[in-house]
C-alpha cells in the first residue's frame, strides 16, 4: 500500500519559503453517547437498536467510490472503497490526507516523509503534498479530469460502539443480539445472541443495564430504561 502514492514532487516545490513549514495536524473529535440515559417510553423496530453506546474519536476522511486514475507519472490506480484520513491542514480550506498504511504513523506518531493527497473539504482532489509540509503541495488538478471523493469518517484506534438490536418475538420470548464494534467500526468485533422469556418477567437485564418491556411484537418493541449502565 505504500506504493499507492509515490509521485515525485517537482524540484521547484522545495525551493519555496514555505517548504519547511509544518502544517497543524488534524485533531480528532471526541464523541460519547448513550441512549440508555433517555427517560420515558422508547420504541425500536425489528432490526433497530434498543441500546446504542459510543465512545469514539473521529477524523474527517474521504473514500473512493470507483477506480481512480491519475495522469501524473508514478501515481497508481486507487481502488473503490479506499479511505484517506485527513492528517494535516492543507493550504486554505483543504486537507492533506494520508494514504491508508501511513495514517497511523502520520496521525499518532512522528511520520516518515510520505506523500499525502491534497483534497478540498468538499472532496475534490487538487494534487499532492509531502505530508505535513504545505509548501510542497503540487496542484495537478488542471492537468486531468476532476477527481471527486466522498466525505466520510475515520475512527481512531480505541474507538468503540456497543449496541443491542431487537430481533423479534416467538411466543413469549423476545430475541436480541448484542454487538461490539471497535477501532475502524467496519465489522463487529464481538456479538452475542440474547433471549428473554417475558412470561417469567417483563424486566430484563444485561451487564447491569435494566429494561422494562412494555410491549413486544414481531414488528417492534416498546420499553423504558429503569437502570442505566455502560455495557
Amino acid at each position: 500500500m505504500r506504493g499507492l502514492l509515490t509521485m515525485l514532487l517537482a524540484v521547484s516545490a522545495c525551493t519555496v519559503v514555505g517548504c519547511t513549514q509544518i502544517s497543524a495536524p488534524i485533531r480528532p473529535t471526541a464523541d460519547r453517547s448513550d441512549n440508555s440515559a433517555l427517560s420515558g417510553d422508547q420504541y425500536s423496530e425489528v432490526g433497530g437498536a434498543v441500546v446504542r453506546q459510543e465512545d469514539v474519536l473521529t477524523f474527517p476522511a474521504f473514500s473512493t467510490e470507483k477506480w481512480v486514475e491519475f495522469k501524473e507519472e508514478n501515481m497508481e490506480r486507487i481502488p473503490p472503497g479506499t479511505i484517506f484520513t485527513a492528517a494535516f491542514q492543507g493550504p486554505g480550506e483543504t486537507y492533506q490526507c494520508a494514504p491508508p498504511m501511513a495514517t497511523p504513523l502520520v496521525v499518532f506518531g512522528t511520520p516518515e516523509p510520505s506523500t499525502c493527497l491534497w483534497i478540498s473539504k468538499e472532496g475534490l482532489v487538487k494534487g499532492s503534498c509531502t505530508c505535513g509540509m504545505p509548501g510542497t503541495c503540487y496542484d495537478f488538478s488542471s492537468q486531468q479530469p476532476p477527481v471527486q471523493m466522498k466525505l466520510t469518517t475515520a475512527y481512531a484506534p480505541g474507538s468503540i460502539r456497543k449496541e443491542i438490536l431487537y430481533n423479534g418475538k416467538s411466543k413469549d420470548t423476545i430475541k436480541m443480539v448484542y454487538r461490539e464494534f471497535a477501532n475502524d467500526m467496519a465489522r463487529p468485533a464481538f456479538y452475542q445472541d440474547l433471549s428473554y422469556d417475558l412470561s417469567e418477567s417483563k424486566v430484563i437485564g444485561f451487564r447491569g443495564l435494566v429494561i422494562e418491556v412494555l410491549e413486544a411484537t414481531n414488528t417492534g418493541i416498546k420499553y423504558r430504561f429503569t437502570k442505566r449502565s455502560w455495557i
